[in-house]
This record gives C-alpha cells, structure tokens and sequence, in this order.
C-alpha cells in the first residue's frame, strides 16, 4: 500500500462520514425542526395566557372580570335599596287607601 492508495481511503472515509453527518442533520431538520417550532408557538401561547391570568392595573382578562364582579355587587345593593324604597312606598299607599276607604 503506498501513500496514493492510504490518501484514497482516508478520503474515502471522510467523505463517508461527511454523508453520514448530513443525512443525520436533514433528518434532524426535517423531523425534528418543525416540533421545536411548535412547541415554541405553544409556549408564546401559555404565556399570553399566563399574562391574562395576573392582575397588571385594568387591561388583564382578570382585571376586567374583578370589574365586572365588582359592578355587580354594586348593582345587588342598589337594587335591595331600590326594593326596601319601593316596599315602603307599597306600605304608604296601603295605609292611605285603608284610611281612605272607610
């Protein structure tokens, strides 16, 4: 074996590997590229989500939902207050016409 005939094999077997080592990396870039791609969208999305969950002064799902509780609650004491007046206003206009009838 002579110097011509070693170079021949060590260039064989590099370019071999070479061969190898792109299959494996468009394996790797064909397969396994797309789901890191996803799963990359999926964490922007739990993210969001994340943010709309945390209270951040008046613009967070949270924050809109405390409102709306919040206005609520205020309306069920507005609306007792509003019944206690009515009934009371049903009370005098049951003793007026009581005393009125007789």
């Amino acid at each position: 074996m002579n110097a011509g005939d070693l170079t021949s094999i060590i260039l064989t077997l590099l370019s071999s590997a070479v061969i190898i080592v792109g299959g494996i990396r468009w394996y790797i870039d064909g397969r396994i590229k797309p789901v890191h791609d996803k799963i990359e969208e999926i964490w922007v999305a739990i993210e969001d989500v994340l943010k709309e969950t945390k209270t951040n002064g008046g613009t967070s799902m949270r924050d809109e939902i405390k409102f709306i509780k919040l206005e609520q609650e205020r309306s069920a004491k507005t609306r007792l207050a509003y019944n206690d007046k009515l009934d009371h206003m049903y009370e005098i206009l049951i003793d007026y016409i009581s005393k009125n009838s007789k």
